[in-house]
């Protein structure tokens, strides 16, 4: 059962990375996902991701070079940066999100409505932030 559950796994990331890493990595769609709702911290983003501030700065670099975030003075402290996504980061954000959508219901479609909600009713119930 783990052997099929990683393989299963395995095939789901690597058919998204492969929709994204046209354009982007997997990380940089995640902190676009992220800054959808608002302007945030590099510090926040990282906790957010639960990956390193550098990676942060690193991924903040390519996504700032292809003009999909930007980074913005603090209006109250001016020590402070908030990163935010651009108008055109929100439309790739879009567009990327929508092909991410349209392949998974590729990768469901054999499945019926009722395994389908099987399947999500048992991913409930093994998600273990769920059932603290």
């Amino acid at each position: 059962m783990e052997g099929l559950l990683r393989k299963v796994f395995r095939q789901l990331r690597q058919g998204v990375n492969s929709i994204l890493e046209k354009e982007i990595s997997r990380n940089e769609f995640f902190m676009l996902k992220a800054l959808g709702d608002g302007p945030l911290r590099a510090s926040e983003l990282s906790r957010i991701l639960e990956v390193s501030a550098s990676h942060i700065t690193s991924m903040s670099d390519s996504l700032v070079e292809k003009r999909l975030i930007e980074r913005k003075r603090d209006l109250t402290d001016r020590r402070m940066l908030n990163i935010a996504i651009t108008q055109k980061g929100q439309d790739k954000l879009q567009e990327l999100d929508e092909k991410k959508t349209n392949y998974l219901f590729q990768r469901f479609e054999s499945l019926d409505e009722e395994e389908l909600q099987t399947l999500v009713g048992l991913f409930k119930k093994l998600d273990s932030e769920r059932n603290e």
